[in-house]
C-alpha cells in the first residue's frame, strides 16, 4: 500500500479569506480561543458555519452534559470530575467491583 503523502502533490497558494468559503466546519479541542469566535461571527453571515458559534462557546467540552438532570443516569453516563488522583481511583474501583 502506498503512502498518500508520497503520491499526492499539495498546491500551495494564499487562501480567500474565510467570508469567501462556501461551507466552514469549526472543529477546535477545548479551550475554545473566543478570538477565533469572535473572528467567525464576523463572517456567519457571508458563509456557512457548520457547528454554530454559540453552541461551541456553550458547549464547548465533554463535561457539558453533566448540567443536565438525570438523577438515574438513564440517559448521561455518570460523569466524575476531580483533580484528586485517590477519588478517581476510588470511583473506578468501586465501579469495577459493582
Amino acid at each position: 500500500m502506498t503512502d498518500l503523502h508520497k503520491v499526492i502533490t499539495f498546491q500551495k497558494s494564499m487562501l480567500l479569506p474565510l467570508a469567501g468559503f462556501e461551507v466552514i466546519f469549526m472543529r477546535a479541542a477545548p479551550p475554545i480561543d473566543n478570538i477565533v469566535l469572535n473572528f467567525l461571527d464576523s463572517v456567519k453571515n457571508d458563509t456557512f458555519i457548520l457547528n454554530d458559534i454559540d453552541g461551541l462557546r456553550e458547549a464547548n467540552n465533554k463535561i457539558y452534559t453533566a448540567a443536565f438532570y438525570d438523577p438515574n443516569n438513564d440517559m448521561i453516563s455518570a460523569t466524575y470530575v476531580s483533580r484528586n488522583k485517590e477519588y478517581i481511583k476510588g470511583i473506578i474501583k468501586n465501579s469495577v467491583m459493582s
